[in-house]
C-alpha cells in the first residue's frame, strides 16, 4: 500500500503538467504538507531526543546550503545537490522511523499510525519525483521512491533490535540535520522547467494558496492519527492556546498601527536635531517606538535618514527602538509575558535605544569613525497629507493595518507561534533550563543578534521559554537584541559609517541588553509568566474566540493575496539587502510570472519572494512607503 501511494505522486504530477493552475496548486500543496510534516513531526522528535545540538543542526541544514551557495557561486549547484541528497536521506530515515514506531505501537495505536504513514506518502512521492526526475532522471527517481517504501518495511522489521539506536542522541542529530536540509530544498528549489502562463495573476495565487490549504489539511490528518502515540495533541493545544492569547492583541494592534500611519500628520521632525545628544537620542527613540516598522523594514528607512543627514544619536536610537517594540508587540507582551515584564520590556527598549545612540554619537564626534556619505535624496511624497479627507485616510489606515501590515508581520507571527510550540520539545529535553545562573543572559543575547526576528513573533517564543525555566532576564535580552540587530543591519551600518561603527553598534547593543538582563533577574527573581493552557485557559470568552477567527481570516486573505511562497518569502528572503526589497515599505517587483520554485517553475524569477505577475495590481501595490522627512541638527 505504501508503494502504491508513493506511485501516485508521479502520476499526479504528470497530469498537473498539462494544467499550470494545477501545477501551482501542487507546489503549494507540497510546500505546506512536506514543510509542515517536517516542522510538526520530524523536528520535534529530533529535539526531544537530541536537545539544543539538534536545534543547531536543523538551523545548519536549513541555512547552511544557502550560505555556501552565496559564497561558492561556482559550486552552488554542487552544494544544492548535496542538500538535495541529504533531504532525500532524511525522507528515507523518517520512513524507517515510521516503520519502527508502527511495529512498537499497540493495536489501537497501530491503526492510526498506519493511516498517518500512508498520508505521508503522497506528498513525499510528489516531492521526490518533482525534485529528482528533472535532474537525475526518472529511473533514479523511481529507485528512490522504492527505497523510501523499503525503508518503512526495514524499520518495521528491525524495530525490536534497533530500539536503542532509534532513541540515541546521535541519530536524532542526523535526523535534525537532514530535516533542515529537506526544508532548504523544499523552500528553495531552483530547478526550472518552462510553463506557459495561461492564468491571470490572481488565479495563480488562488491556485497555489488552495493547494497550501489542502496541504495543511493533510498535515492535520497526519498529526491527528499520530496523536494517540506520540503526544502531538499536546503541541497542538500549546499552539492554539498561544494563538488565542495573542489574537485579540494582534487584531487591535493591526488596526491601530494602520491608523497611526495614516492619520498621524506628516509634521516636520527638525526637532529631532535640537538639544544635546541625550535629547536627540530620546526623541529618536520616542519617535521610533510606536511606528509600525518591523526589524526587516527599518534598515532601508534608517539608510535614507542617514544619507539625508539625520543626527547620529537620533538616527541610531530610531534604528534600535523602532523594531524592538511596535504597538502589536506592546499589546502582545501583557497577556503573554505579564504586566511586570511587559513594562520592563518597554522601558528597557527605550533605554537601550538611547544608550546606544548616545554612545555611537560620542564615538563619531571624536573621530572614531567617519560620517555617512551625503547625497541629495529625492524629495519624498507626503503619504499622510490632507488630500482625501479624514474618512479616506481612515479607510486607507485600515487597509494598511489589515492588509500590508498583516502581509509583512503575519508570517513572522505564525513562525513565532510555531517556534514557541517547538520550544516545548526542547523544554521536555531540559537543555534550556540547565544554563548556570547568569550565563543564560549573554547566551540568549548573543543568540538573538544574528537573527531576523519580528518583535511580536519573538514574544510567544520567549513566553514559552520563561515558562520552561529560562530566566526573565535572558528572555528580555533576546527580545532586545533579536529585533534590533542582524546581519543586514550590520552590513548597512558598515556601508554608511564604516566597519568600526557597525562593530560598535553590535557591541553596545549586546552590552546594554546583557546588563539590563542581569538587572531584570535581580529585580524579578522567581518571576513566572502567566500560565498557558492551564485551568484558567480552558474556557476562552467569545471575544477571544472571535478575535482568533478574525486573525485566521486575515492570515488566510494574506495567503491568497501573496500566494504561499510570497507569504513564506516574508520570512525567508528578508535578509537579502541588496535585492532591492524594502520589506515593509513598498516593493519593486519584476513583472513576470515568477518563483513557482520547482522543476516545473516559470523562468522569470523575482528577487522578492512573491508570485506577482504582469498586471497583478493587487500584488504589485505593496504597502505604502513610510518616509520620514528629517533635517540635520546639532549633534551635541
Amino acid at each position: 500500500m505504501s508503494v502504491a501511494v508513493l506511485a501516485l505522486g508521479p502520476g499526479v504530477l504528470w497530469v498537473a503538467r498539462r494544467w499550470p493552475a494545477l501545477l501551482r496548486g501542487l507546489d503549494g500543496f507540497v510546500l505546506a504538507s512536506v514543510g509542515g510534516i517536517v516542522m510538526a513531526d520530524v523536528v520535534p522528535e529530533a529535539l526531544e531526543r537530541g536537545g539544543v545540538p539538534a536545534l543547531l543542526l536543523v538551523a545548519a541544514g536549513l541555512m547552511g546550503p544557502g550560505w555556501l551557495e552565496a559564497r561558492l557561486q561556482r559550486s552552488a549547484n554542487a552544494v544544492h545537490t548535496l542538500a538535495l541528497a541529504m533531504g532525500v536521506l532524511g525522507l528515507g530515515l523518517h520512513a524507517a522511523l515510521d516503520g519502527a514506531a508502527l511495529a512498537g505501537a499497540s493495536d489501537t495505536q497501530a491503526q492510526g499510525l498506519a493511516v498517518a504513514v500512508l498520508l505521508h506518502r503522497l506528498p513525499e512521492g510528489l516531492t521526490l519525483w518533482w525534485l529528482l526526475a528533472p535532474t537525475q532522471g526518472p529511473r533514479v527517481a523511481a529507485a528512490v521512491l522504492l527505497g523510501v517504501a523499503a525503508a518503512t518495511a526495514t524499520g518495521f522489521g528491525l524495530a525490536a533490535s534497533a530500539s536503542d539506536i532509534v532513541q540515541a542522541g546521535p541519530l536524532a542529530w542526523i535526523q535534525a540535520l537532514v530535516a533542515g536540509s529537506l526544508l532548504h530544498v523544499v523552500f528553495h528549489r531552483t530547478q526550472q522547467v518552462d510553463v506557459e502562463p495561461r492564468q491571470e495573476p490572481v488565479g495563480r495565487q488562488w491556485a497555489a494558496a488552495t493547494g497550501a490549504l489542502l496541504g495543511l489539511g493533510l498535515l492535520v490528518l497526519v498529526l491527528t492519527h499520530h496523536d494517540a502515540s506520540d503526544g502531538h495533541a499536546h503541541q497542538g493545544r500549546v499552539f492554539w492556546d498561544l494563538a488565542r492569547e495573542s489574537a485579540l492583541a494582534l487584531v487591535v494592534a493591526y488596526a491601530a498601527a494602520g491608523l497611526v500611519q495614516s492619520l498621524l500628520p506628516q509634521a516636520s521632525v527638525r526637532w529631532l536635531g535640537r538639544g544635546s545628544r541625550w535629547g536627540q537620542a530620546a526623541r529618536g527613540a520616542a519617535f521610533g517606538l510606536p511606528l509600525p516598522i518591523c526589524s526587516c523594514g527599518v534598515v532601508p528607512v534608517y539608510r535614507s535618514l542617514a544619507i539625508a543627514g539625520a543626527p547620529t544619536a537620533a538616527g541610531i536610537a530610531f534604528l534600535v527602538a523602532t523594531p524592538e517594540l511596535g504597538l502589536d508587540a506592546v499589546l502582545l507582551s501583557f497577556p503573554l509575558l505579564g504586566a511586570e515584564l511587559a513594562g520592563v520590556r518597554l522601558a528597557a527598549a527605550a533605554l537601550v535605544a538611547v544608550l546606544v545612540g548616545v554612545a555611537l554619537d560620542w564615538a563619531v564626534h571624536r573621530g572614531w569613525t567617519g560620517q555617512a556619505l551625503r547625497v541629495d535624496p529625492p524629495k519624498p511624497a507626503d503619504p499622510t497629507g490632507d488630500s482625501g479627507g479624514w474618512r479616506a485616510r481612515l479607510v486607507e489606515g485600515l487597509r494598511v493595518g489589515f492588509g500590508d501590515m498583516v502581509d509583512h508581520t503575519g508570517p513572522w507571527v505564525v513562525v513565532g507561534l510555531g517556534v514557541a510550540t517547538l520550544g516545548q520539545s526542547l523544554l521536555a529535553a531540559g537543555d534550556l533550563a540547565r544554563w548556570p545562573a547568569g550565563l543564560d543572559v549573554p547566551v540568549f543575547a548573543l543568540a538573538g543578534m544574528p537573527m531576523y526576528v519580528c518583535a511580536s513573533g519573538a514574544t510567544p517564543l520567549v513566553a514559552v521559554l520563561i515558562a520552561g525555566g529560562v530566566s526573565p532576564g535572558a528572555g528580555l535580552a533576546f527580545l532586545l537584541t533579536g529585533p534590533a540587530t542582524n546581519v543586514s543591519t550590520f552590513g548597512v551600518l558598515a556601508q554608511l559609517h564604516g566597519r568600526r561603527f557597525a562593530l560598535g553598534f553590535v557591541g553596545c547593543t549586546a552590552a546594554a541588553a546583557i546588563a539590563l538582563g542581569w538587572a531584570t533577574n535581580l529585580a524579578l527573581h522567581g518571576y513566572r509568566v502567566p500560565a498557558l493552557g492551564g485551568p484558567d485557559h480552558e474556557h476562552h470568552g467569545w471575544v477571544d474566540q472571535a478575535a482568533l477567527a478574525v486573525l485566521v481570516a486575515l492570515l488566510l486573505v494574506s495567503l491568497f493575496r501573496q500566494g504561499p511562497r510570497g507569504f513564506l518569502g516574508q520570512v525567508l528572503d528578508v535578509a537579502r539587502v541588496s535585492h532591492g526589497h524594502d520589506h515593509a515599505h513598498g516593493h519593486d517587483h519584476d513583472r513576470g510570472l515568477d518563483r513557482v520554485h520547482g522543476p516545473d517553475q516559470v523562468t522569470q524569477p523575482c528577487d522578492c519572494g512573491h508570485d506577482h505577475g504582469p498586471g497583478d495590481s493587487t500584488a504589485a501595490a505593496g504597502p505604502k512607503p513610510i518616509r520620514v522627512k528629517m533635517t540635520a541638527g546639532p549633534s551635541s
